[in-house]
């Protein structure tokens, strides 16, 4: 059995602009920075196409630590 699905472009793009989803979006950014600690920063932004997080770190040793540890890369997949 095949099931075709056509998807309405216009809507998914107004889905992934939506604010549920920036609610979505923001949540986890959050949890992820909550596994890091307070020297990591959120940011959720609305581009031209979607929304986006992004959870970052200015503190030099954070940086350096995740650089040799890749600890933004576990703090996501924990």
């Amino acid at each position: 059995m095949s099931v075709k699905v056509k998807l309405n472009i216009s809507e998914v793009a107004k889905l992934l602009r939506s604010s549920e989803v920036e609610e979505e979006v923001h949540k986890q950014a959050k949890r992820i920075q909550g596994r890091l600690g307070d020297r990591y920063k959120t940011d959720t932004k609305m581009m031209p196409s979607r929304v986006i997080a992004s959870v970052y770190s200015e503190d030099p040793e954070a940086i350096r630590d995740n650089f040799n540890h890749n600890t933004l890369l576990k703090a996501v997949h924990q």
